[in-house]
């Protein structure tokens, strides 16, 4: 089984250092790969999206299958005749609370709820994960707090370190009476993601999925 990594930016390069290479080979970029073989790969697609169409294409076209890592793709909102795992949070950690979080949510619908997150100053997309935080606790999108100053951040615990590279949440549901829950998480670069990358890889080449799109959220108690 080959491996093909899509993008050129933060995420892409990281999971190229970071990823067992003695595992996962042979290991190449979309940019290298000979896309008029019908070979069946995975392709792990951590771009802006101008390559999803032709990795779409390629998928349709063999049933390879495809790990989406970008927020917002239009994978979401089409049909697919592949296998597709949207995945656009792959820290597993974090996609267990989110899994918590979407069973339970409706629980708290009477709450008030607030929501903060943080990641680098030049992240301008959808916070994906705020965002589901968000859908299972019924809090509006646009009510989100989002901190991208690194005074902020460095005041809510971020480490210097990791300024340029994190991702925080928090979440606060008031009881109305005296009482408040506050969950709150943070991962530092980017091995996280990577690891939790590990293992789906691991899940797709155990199972032979089905030509269907999957959210890591829902699957993430097989992983």
């Amino acid at each position: 089984m080959k491996f093909i990594i899509v993008g050129s930016g933060k995420l892409s390069n990281s999971i190229q250092k970071y990823i067992n290479k003695e595992k996962y080979k042979p290991l190449q970029r979309w940019i290298e790969f000979d896309k008029n073989t019908n070979e069946k790969v995975i392709i792990i697609h951590a771009a802006s999206g101008r390559e999803l169409d032709d990795c779409i294409s390629y998928c349709q076209k063999t049933k390879s299958a495809l790990i989406e890592m970008s927020t917002g793709s239009q994978i979401e909102n089409i049909n697919v005749d592949f296998p597709a795992f949207i995945c656009p949070n792959t820290s597993l950690l974090l996609c267990k609370l989110m899994r918590v979080i979407k069973l339970s949510g409706n629980m708290f619908k009477n709450n008030n709820v607030k929501i903060i997150e943080s990641h680098q100053e030049e992240k301008k997309s959808l916070p994906g994960t705020a965002a589901s935080f968000a859908n299972s606790l019924q809090v509006p999108i646009n009510e989100i707090v989002s901190i991208r100053k690194k005074e902020e951040q460095l005041r809510i615990g971020i480490d210097e370190e990791h300024l340029d590279l994190h991702a925080y949440h928090k979440i606060m549901i008031n009881g109305n009476d005296d009482s408040e829950i506050i969950i709150e998480t943070k991962v530092g670069g980017h091995q996280s993601y990577v690891k939790g990358l590990e293992k789906i890889l691991d899940y797709i080449i155990a199972n032979k999925p089905e030509n269907r799109k999957y959210r890591l959220e829902d699957i993430i108690e097989e992983i």
